[in-house]
């Protein structure tokens, strides 16, 4: 039996669900509608050019989930595992640095507004923890 890291596969479903339920959500509310919960004005609101960038933004986030979850349900050995782990920290280092500086709060720019400007930020600290967790636990 080949070695794995232990909650490679419920982590990755876990963190699948999230980024595809979230992001799905508004894609069928519509980006510009939930946008508009976030205070950002009606003139940006109204432009092409935004409305195109949210639905890429949106669309990009389902579309990684997907893939999160397509490596969790099929990558075998410890190797691929933790390269995995390590190339989504990373990447989610960076994510939630951009969500930590737009959001309302005192450490953002309150670019985007109220407190759920803070839900994606929560969202990526949970992401952290996680994929930072899958780079440490010895295998099993």
């Amino acid at each position: 039996m080949t070695a794995t890291l232990p909650g490679f596969r419920a982590t990755c479903l876990t963190l699948s669900a999230i980024f595809v339920l979230l992001a799905g959500s508004i894609l069928v509310r519509g980006p510009m509608t939930a946008m508009a919960d976030y205070g950002v004005p009606g003139a940006t609101l109204a432009s092409p050019h935004y409305a195109d960038a949210m639905f890429w933004v949106f669309l990009h986030m389902t579309v990684i989930g997907l893939i999160i979850g397509v490596v969790g349900w099929f990558a075998d050995g410890v190797r691929l595992q933790r390269a995995f782990a390590v190339l989504m920290l990373g990447a989610q280092v960076v994510y939630t640095t951009l969500d930590a500086r737009a959001a309302d709060w005192p450490l953002g720019t309150a670019l985007y507004r109220g407190g759920g400007s803070l839900g994606p930020v929560v969202v990526g600290v949970l992401s952290l923890v996680l994929w930072a967790r899958l780079c440490l636990v010895r295998p099993g």
